[in-house]
């Protein structure tokens, strides 16, 4: 018997999703929830922008033009029935997982699925933006899979970008951003500079790695690319003054290691091209410790090292310390940030809407690490972001630290 989906009496089949204008997340969840739909009840449910003329009964995904209802309280999500429309609105991007999770267990309920008018389901939205009161520095790197063509950048770019806009990070590292998809995806790039940010790329060798930097509120002082090879796979570093600080300054590094598929698939010269990774980071470290004395450097990125490797064991010897092992309280970084690549199908031209796959944090492969003068230095807290989006967009989870700076050391 086929299934039905009755929203204030009408059939589902009668009803339009709509979404806001150029919300990469909203766009891609109404397709998703048109697929649900199909999948339940067999009847097909367009999903349009906003811009599409105001119809009789709609399904409103987000904060749309039309869009009436409100939550009350922070991070926070509400799905309410109004006659014949439905609205569905959070105030974070992460929000729309549990949106999309409530309507999925609507669907997916024994017998036909009855919202009648004046139906209201709310909560607390279950993976919201961790952001502490007071920092000095956000930084978030994050391994953004653009390396292999059969995985398009499609609208993995700019869902990834509405992750980062919840934070606002200060430096922004991204591993994997080759011409390619540089290329494909510099609409994001161009809505990054729209926020305020800039690039700190080198195209002739160093591209796979670009720093972005708040520059309204960081001064560039120096940056570089440092690789042990030809090739990409290696470190941009760059050294920043927080304006307006009193002189606060800090180096951030960038780095992605060598994979075995960089050395011919032999493992045993894999290990050793990531041992020279390695050994560029703890150079250029002692480059910026020189260059600029007493100021601590935060370095990161995709390792591809366990820990016990001959990597990490090189970037330890060189005084650099995981930020993980800083942190009293790992509730939010106990578990590895890869997360398995996310399926495309070709036909469809679309991203499955992924899980989170937890891995213990034993087999992790991304770091951030401290290095420098690390006195007063303190790590809030080290995040790495599990909501689906989050695991759509890349088979790398994006990863991030707030910390808090000591004041300028003034010369007696």
């Amino acid at each position: 018997m086929e299934k039905k989906f009755i929203i204030n009496g009408h059939d589902v089949e009668r009803f339009i999703i709509v979404y806001p204008t150029g919300k990469a997340i909203e766009k891609f969840l109404a397709e998703e929830l048109s697929r649900m739909i199909l999948d339940a009840t067999g009847k097909t449910v367009k999903a349009v922008s906003d811009e599409y003329v105001v119809v009789e009964r709609e399904i409103r995904l987000g904060k749309t033009n039309r869009t009436t209802l409100e939550t009350e309280e922070k991070y926070t999500y509400k799905i309410a029935v109004k006659g014949d429309y439905v609205e569905a609105v959070t105030d974070t991007a992460t929000g729309f997982d549990d949106i999309i999770a409530e309507l999925g267990r609507a669907l997916s309920a024994e017998g036909d699925t009855v919202l009648s008018d004046g139906t209201e389901i709310s909560g607390k939205v279950s993976n919201p933006p961790v952001v502490p009161e007071e920092y000095d520095l956000c930084i978030l790197y994050h391994n953004i899979l653009g390396y292999l063509p059969w995985y398009p950048a499609h609208n993995r770019a700019e869902m990834g970008l509405e992750i980062y806009k919840e934070y606002m990070p200060d430096v922004i590292g991204l591993q994997e951003v080759s011409n390619f998809y540089h290329r494909d995806t510099i609409a994001t790039i161009n809505a990054l500079e729209e926020l305020g940010y800039k690039e700190i790329r080198f195209p002739r060798y160093g591209y796979g790695n670009p720093i972005y930097y708040n520059a309204k509120k960081l001064m560039l002082l120096e940056c570089g690319y440092k690789t042990a090879r030809p090739g990409d796979k290696g470190t941009t570093w760059s050294v920043f003054e927080i304006k307006r600080s009193g002189g606060k300054t800090f180096a951030v590094l960038n780095s992605h290691f060598a994979a075995n598929s960089n050395a011919n698939n032999d493992p045993q010269l894999g290990d050793q091209y990531r041992a020279d990774d390695a050994k560029i980071v703890v150079e250029v470290v002692e480059m910026t410790k020189q260059r600029y004395p007493g100021i601590p450097v935060f370095t990161g990125g995709d390792y591809n090292s366990l820990l016990g490797s001959e990597a990490i064991r090189v970037v330890t010897e060189g005084g650099l310390v995981n930020v993980r092992d800083v942190l009293t309280d790992k509730t939010y970084c106990d578990f590895c940030a890869y997360n398995g690549y996310p399926k495309y199908f070709e036909e469809e031209k679309r991203y499955r809407y992924e899980e989170f796959h937890l891995r213990e944090a034993a087999g992790n492969i991304d770091f951030a690490m401290l290095g420098g003068d690390q006195s007063g230095v303190k790590v809030i807290d080290y995040v790495l972001l599990k909501d689906r989006i989050s695991c759509t967009v890349s088979d790398h989870l994006p990863h991030l630290l707030h910390v808090s700076l000591p004041e300028p050391k003034t010369e007696e």
